[in-house]
């Protein structure tokens, strides 16, 4: 799935939005009829409600990281 700028003039499919369409929501291989066209105002609203519920994960602590590895090594590895 890809989010392209759209070139033609459409309007946006959000049901009640009456502006015109910057992006396709678009795959490989899929027609025109099937790709969905939606406006900036919509696109950051979706953006704001996406935001709310797909959170990403941060990066592990390097702290945690090496507390973990030096918890792992065996006692000969600990006296070198």
């Amino acid at each position: 799935m890809r989010i392209e700028k759209s070139n033609t003039i459409v309007k946006c499919d959000i049901p009640g939005c009456v502006n015109f369409a910057s992006y396709r929501i678009t795959d490989s291989g899929i027609d025109e009829r099937n790709q969905i066209n939606i406006c900036d105002e919509c696109m950051k609203d979706m953006h704001l409600l996406l935001s709310k519920i797909l959170i990403p994960k941060s990066p592990e602590n390097l702290v945690k990281k090496a507390c973990e590895r030096k918890l792992g090594m065996t006692i000969k590895e600990k006296n070198k």
